[in-house]
């Protein structure tokens, strides 16, 4: 399998690495659970803040987790919880 990783984003790829190779964990896939609407513990005001400076920067993903839940999930438009990247 070979997967493109992005190196500065919006369409500009560089290498393509193609030594990917099984990672075990545990026995089970556990999600995090995600808060949404009034059990959210962060506010809609600092959540839009979050995605306006991730964007800013040019960031693939956000994530806030608070108190054990995710608050937030943001892609950007050209990624999604499938992409991979260099982290």
């Amino acid at each position: 399998m070979t997967a493109t990783f992005s190196a500065s984003g919006k369409g500009a790829y560089s290498e393509i690495f193609d030594n990917l190779e099984l990672v075990r964990g545990a026995p089970a896939q556990r999600g995090l659970p995600a808060a949404e609407g009034e059990v959210r513990t962060v506010s809609e005001r600092a959540l839009a803040d979050m995605v306006e400076y991730a964007a800013y920067f040019d960031s693939f993903s956000l994530m806030v987790l608070h108190r054990g839940q995710i608050q937030l999930e943001w892609y950007r438009d050209d990624y999604s919880v499938e992409s991979l990247t260099q982290s």
